[in-house]
């Protein structure tokens, strides 16, 4: 064998391998990567990072209300905080510039409606049972649902006041019920987040809000609770 011939022979041998010990290491790190992919997050975590995206959100899209024949479909915005929430319908201008508000109804320590249907709102709210109350300690999901974590993750379900609130397996809300059937709010999701929400109101009404936004706001809750003259 002459020299050239041997000098190629022992670099063929060096890249096969090294072609070998590449591919071993690229099947370590998929193996490894597949480890990770397949490792279970507990019903317990889940379920505390489902109620910290409930606590603080911003939400906007598509909603249609139909009450008896009357159907309308406007825009909807969102924004809730520890203890507050507030949902805006809104008029958009041409080319969706300038949106005007239609309704904005507002929930903490009472329920304030601003709207030239404000009469017709406040009474279906007062038929369906949501009368003036201090609200805001319901809308604090941490606190609420705190000491309801451990029979949450065991039945999938818990019962808060006179509503009963079920999750799916993975402990995303699915449900909130009245306990007289008067009133249902479904959830479904898409990519972990929720795409429809569909409220029912027994006689009066059903709400569905196509959702095309939804952001955790967790990190701007406590702006929420300041002064107007410090923000």
């Amino acid at each position: 064998m002459s020299f050239i011939q041997l000098m190629v022979s022992k670099m063929r041998k060096k890249i096969q391998r090294t072609l070998i010990s590449a591919t071993i290491f690229v099947c370590m790190i998929l193996l490894s990567s597949c480890a990770l992919n397949n490792t279970k997050i507990s019903p317990q975590v889940q379920l505390e990072n489902e109620i910290n995206k409930w606590q603080s959100f911003h939400m906007e899209g598509m909603a249609e209300i139909s009450i008896s024949s009357f159907v309308i479909r406007k825009y909807f915005i969102c924004q809730k905080y520890t203890h507050s929430v507030q949902f805006d319908l809104v008029n958009s201008g041409l080319l969706g510039a300038e949106p005007a508000p239609f309704v904005s109804i507002k929930v903490d320590s009472l329920l304030t409606i601003e709207s030239p249907y404000r009469d017709m709102i406040q009474s279906m709210f007062n038929r369906s049972g949501f009368k003036q109350s201090n609200l805001s300690h319901y809308l604090d999901f941490k606190t609420v649902l705190k000491d309801k974590m451990p029979e949450i993750v065991s039945t999938g379900k818990t019962t808060i006041g006179t509503f009963e609130f079920r999750f799916f397996k993975n402990m995303q809300l699915s449900q909130i019920i009245s306990q007289d059937k008067k009133q249902n709010i479904m959830i479904q999701y898409r990519n972990n987040e929720p795409s429809v929400i569909n409220i029912e109101i027994n006689k009066l009404g059903n709400i569905r809000m196509q959702v095309e936004q939804f952001v955790n706001t967790s990190c701007c809750d406590s702006l929420a609770t300041l002064p107007a003259e410090v923000r």
